[in-house]
């Protein structure tokens, strides 16, 4: 469906039902083992899973997946719980509606706040743990979970895995919620995080399908085990595109860096500098870090668009060329009272704005209104001078906008 239809993907309801449902599993009478059904599931079938099994041994430290001899522990399964439902919260996050509405309000800040920056700080701690450490050393302590002939295998393997969870946690986690936080994605970037996501929803729920297969005799455990590894090594691919937003980024790069620097020195570290990261975010969005102009830290096809703004002959669109609607699609961000363009409502509302262009048709003055509520201002519909009453599209530009033919060559970026 990415590939086919994204814009149903997006604008649908797939990307919030991806991490969250899933079939749940079928269980065999008295096996330890999960036989859930062999789709990317999510966040439910992760709760699931874990009061099906019960069963399963709960002291084991060995979480029985990266070994061809061990039984699957609880521990593995009901912590599938916590990074299926950061999944669920990346998914959600990365809409524009859903970003505006946490943005706008004390309790979604907190929540923001506890998602994006402290998720292994406050949320962690309320799931069962298993380590990586316990796996080569077996669920007893002591070796023996694997068998003579792939312990080599397994042994390399596990430290790829390991490797990988840590530039997961980091980057596909910390990093990409730091930059949607900052507003720093726009349409094209977030069009490749989708698919990271799909591919990391993927790799979640699907050992337990995998390790099944194994059980069976119907796959090898070298063969399960590399099938399960090249669904979270898939996510490179949208790494290798979301290049250029890395590259401006470099702050953002840098506290990432810090981050996994201070993931190995102990939970203390880790807390406060966590907590100190939370505070430079919503300081740098509120603007008290050097962020005196809304052009600062957006993402390039709002950069594009204000720099058009800038240079519009029409007096109305030069009156204030901090404001984003008039350059983009028609719509006016007005402050209430005073008439003139808000820069704080624009400040905030980038990519939301660049949601709201995406829609079918021009959107009556209730719901331009009822959009703009939660970022402190209104929406006023100011018509293009080229269609006059024509259906609005996605992506029109005023014909006053001497440069649309520049804004069009970012909206293509």
């Amino acid at each position: 469906m990415y590939f086919a239809d994204y814009a149903a993907l997006r604008d649908g309801v797939v990307m919030y039902t991806l991490p969250l449902t899933g079939a749940p599993p079928r269980p065999e009478p008295r096996r330890a083992i999960a036989t859930p059904t062999p789709t990317p599931a999510g966040f439910a079938q992760a709760v699931v899973a874990t009061r099906t099994f019960w069963f399963l041994p709960k002291k084991q430290r060995d979480p029985g997946y990266y070994t061809d001899k061990s039984t699957m522990s609880w521990s593995f399964i009901a912590e599938n719980q916590y990074f299926a439902g950061l999944l669920l919260f990346q998914c959600v996050y990365m809409t524009g509606r859903a970003r505006a509405l946490l943005a706008g309000s004390a309790a979604g800040n907190a929540v923001e706040a506890v998602m994006v920056a402290l998720p292994y700080v406050v949320v962690r701690p309320c799931f069962p743990k298993t380590s990586f450490r316990d796996s080569l050393r077996g669920g007893d302590g002591r070796k023996g979970n694997v068998s003579a002939r792939n312990a080599t295998f397994f042994r390399v393997q596990t430290w790829v895995t390991k490797t990988f969870y840590v530039f997961a946690k980091h980057f596909i986690g910390y990093f990409l919620n730091y930059a949607r936080f900052l507003d720093r994605l726009d349409a094209a970037e977030i069009r490749h995080v989708h698919l990271m996501l799909v591919f990391s929803c993927f790799a979640t729920t699907i050992s337990m399908f995998l390790h099944t297969l194994k059980f069976k005799g119907y796959m090898g455990p070298r063969t399960a085990f590399l099938v399960y590894q090249a669904s979270y090594l898939a996510t490179f691919y949208s790494w290798y595109k979301l290049a250029p937003t890395v590259a401006k980024s470099p702050d953002l790069v840098a506290a990432t860096l810090a981050g996994v620097a201070v993931n190995f020195m102990g939970r203390n570290a880790i807390r406060a500098y966590q907590a100190a990261v939370a505070v430079a975010l919503f300081a740098r969005r509120a603007g008290a870090l050097g962020m005196t102009s809304p052009i600062d830290g957006q993402p390039a096809l709002l950069r594009f668009a204000l720099l058009c703004l800038a240079t519009a002959p029409d007096p109305r669109a030069t009156a204030d060329a901090s404001c984003l609607a008039a350059a983009v699609g028609g719509l006016v961000a007005v402050n209430a009272t005073t008439g003139r363009c808000a820069p704080d409502v624009c400040r905030g509302s980038a990519s939301d704005v660049l949601d709201l262009f995406r829609e079918t048709r021009r959107p009556t003055a209730a719901e331009a209104a009822a959009y703009a509520a939660p970022r402190g201002g209104r929406y006023c519909d100011h018509r293009p001078t080229s269609s006059g009453d024509a259906p609005w599209r996605p992506g029109a530009v005023p014909a006053s906008i001497a440069c649309a033919g520049l804004y069009d060559a970012a909206a293509a970026r």
